[in-house]
């Protein structure tokens, strides 16, 4: 019976990288005992195919490449996932992760949509566009403002 998790854990690690919490719902959810759990765990991290670190370190690079976001929802993405706040904060320090360079690369590709608006609408819009991917309120301000004068 271990061995058919082994394999169904491999076989689901073949089509994407989960972090130890979300391999192991799934291999519960496949009906693997707690003895099971462990022992496959610890044999997928023995062989290195389970790291929540490199998982969170390539979830943060995926994520600022496609679906760029602020610090609170990256972090609040992993926590959900099962990554430890501590891997957390160390990746994005490894990475030199700029919560202020991301806003302002995702503001430079909204400018056209940003425009047409008068300058009040145009600060709400921004905030907004911030807002809505994560980013903290006070970063928020500053940045749209900054941003908002170099037009």
């Amino acid at each position: 019976m271990k061995q058919n998790h082994l394999a169904y854990a491999l076989s689901l690690l073949g089509r994407k990288s989960y972090s130890r919490r979300d391999l192991s719902n799934k291999l519960l959810q496949k009906g693997a005992t707690n003895e099971e759990l462990e022992g496959v765990l610890l044999r997928l991290s023995e062989w290195k195919y389970i790291d929540d670190r490199t998982f969170a370190r390539n979830f943060i690079q995926k994520r600022l490449k496609i679906q760029p976001r602020g610090e609170f929802l990256l972090k609040l993405e992993l926590l959900r996932k099962g990554i430890s706040e501590e891997n957390i904060q160390e990746v994005l320090s490894e990475l030199n992760f700029s919560e202020n360079d991301v806003a302002r690369e995702i503001l430079q590709k909204k400018t056209r949509q940003i425009q047409g608006f008068a300058e009040e609408k145009r600060f709400q819009k921004t905030a907004s566009i911030l807002k809505n991917r994560g980013f903290r309120p006070e970063m928020i301000t500053e940045t749209v403002s900054d941003f908002l004068k170099s037009l």
